[in-house]
């Protein structure tokens, strides 16, 4: 719903306008006084304004920010979106030789290259953390 409002309150406001439009002009018709937007035409105008570009930055940064929240302690719990989250860590050493290539494919995430001491073994730490939607909730 947030989404949907960040996107078209433009459109609410327009229609807003348009309504206050077609009121002045039946009030010219019927041959009565012109009602301006009033302070309650003001206040409701930039309350449209306000919250339509709160929402729109809202729904722009929340991406960026939603996978970095942590609840608890990192267990596998259910957050308050209804998914349930879980981590899983594994550490692997080899010996590497000197001069030797290190090819990384990666598709998501980030990887992050620690140079140790002058030994010949290859350390890796994996982290993984996985989130899933709970089929069949209701």
């Amino acid at each position: 719903m947030l989404e949907l409002y960040s996107r078209y309150w433009p459109a609410v406001l327009i229609l807003w306008g348009v309504i206050k439009l077609i009121e002045h002009e039946r009030s010219k018709q019927a041959g009565l006084p012109a009602r301006g937007i009033g302070a309650g035409g003001v206040f409701l105008a930039l309350f449209i304004v306000l919250t339509g570009l709160s929402a729109t930055q809202f729904v722009r940064v929340w991406p960026n920010i939603k996978d970095h929240i942590q609840i608890g302690d990192n267990e596998d719990f259910e957050d308050f979106f209804g998914r349930s989250t879980f981590d899983y860590s594994d550490e692997l050493s080899k010996e590497f030789p000197v001069g030797g290539t290190l090819r990384i494919n990666n598709e998501r995430g980030a990887v992050t290259i620690n140079v140790a001491d002058d030994s010949h073994m290859l350390k890796v730490s994996a982290r993984k953390k996985i989130r899933a939607e709970e089929a069949g909730r209701s």
